[in-house]
C-alpha cells in the first residue's frame, strides 16, 4: 500500500515534491466516494484507492509518472542493467545550483504490517546516498527506525533490525560483483535472498505499479 511518493530534482521538478495518498479527515457530500475509494489501514491512518491529477498542460503531471516510474524501474533492473541510472536519471536542468546534483526518490509504504520509507539520490554515474527507515503499525507510540544508510558505497546497517543485512556485510557480500556504486543495496542483499529485503523489493515493484496512457 502506498503512503507517499517523493521526488526532487528531476525533469521539470526542482525542489522535492511529494504525491500523498492519505485520506483526509473529511467526509465527502458523496458518501459513495467515501465507501468506495477510502479503506482504513488502522485508527490513525486512511488511504486513498485511487487518486486524481490535474492540471495545466507542460505543469507536471507527466513527469510525476515519470518519476515513479524510474524509481520502480532502477529498483527491478540495476544489476542486471549496469546502465539503467544513465537511461532513467533526468536532473532538473534549468539551475545552476542543480547541475550535477543527484535525483531524490523516496517512498513510503505498508508490507506485511510495517510502514517503511525508503529512498535513494543518484545522479547518472551513481547511487549517492540511500536508506531504509521502518516501524511497526500495531506498535502505538513507537518511533520510526532505520535499517541501514548508506553514503556513496559505505553502508551503516542496524545490527538489531537488520541482522541479516549486517551478516550480509560481515560475509563480505558488499564485495561482490553485484555491489557496485550505481547498484542498490536493497536490491543486491534481495538478490540474495536476505530476509526483510525481499519483501520489501517484490512490493515495489510488483505491487506498486502506474497504469497511464502516456504513450498512447
Amino acid at each position: 500500500m502506498l503512503v507517499e511518493f517523493s521526488v526532487g530534482n528531476f525533469w521539470s521538478f526542482k525542489e522535492i515534491q511529494t504525491l500523498q495518498m492519505q485520506a483526509a479527515k473529511i467526509k465527502s457530500k458523496f458518501p459513495k466516494v467515501d465507501k468506495e475509494n477510502v479503506f482504513m489501514v488502522n485508527d490513525k491512518l486512511s488511504l486513498l484507492k485511487s487518486k486524481a491529477i490535474f492540471g495545466a498542460n507542460a505543469s507536471g503531471k507527466s513527469n510525476l509518472v515519470r518519476a515513479f516510474s524510474a524509481m520502480r524501474s532502477i529498483v527491478k533492473d540495476n544489476i542486471a542493467n549496469e546502465r539503467i541510472l544513465e537511461n532513467a536519471i533526468i536532473p532538473f536542468k534549468f539551475s545552476e545550483a542543480n547541475i550535477g546534483q543527484p535525483s531524490f526518490f523516496q517512498m513510503i509504504f505498508i508490507v506485511e504490517g510495517v510502514q517503511y520509507r525508503y529512498g535513494f539520490e543518484a545522479t547518472k554515474k551513481e547511487i549517492t546516498a540511500e536508506w531504509l527507515f521502518g516501524k511497526p503499525m500495531k506498535e502505538a507510540g513507537v518511533r520510526e527506525r532505520y535499517y541501514f544508510l548508506r553514503e556513496g558505497n559505505e553502508v551503516d546497517v542496524n545490527e538489531e533490525w537488520f541482522k541479516e543485512g549486517a551478516n550480509f556485510i560481515k560475509s563480505g557480500g558488499t564485495n561482490t560483483p553485484y555491489f557496485r556504486k550505481n547498484s542498490l543495496f536493497l536490491t543486491v542483499v534481495a538478490a540474495f535472498n536476505v530476509a526483510l529485503a525481499s519483501p520489501i523489493v517484490r512490493a515495489i515493484v510488483n505491487k506498486l505499479s502506474i497504469v497511464t496512457g502516456m504513450d498512447d
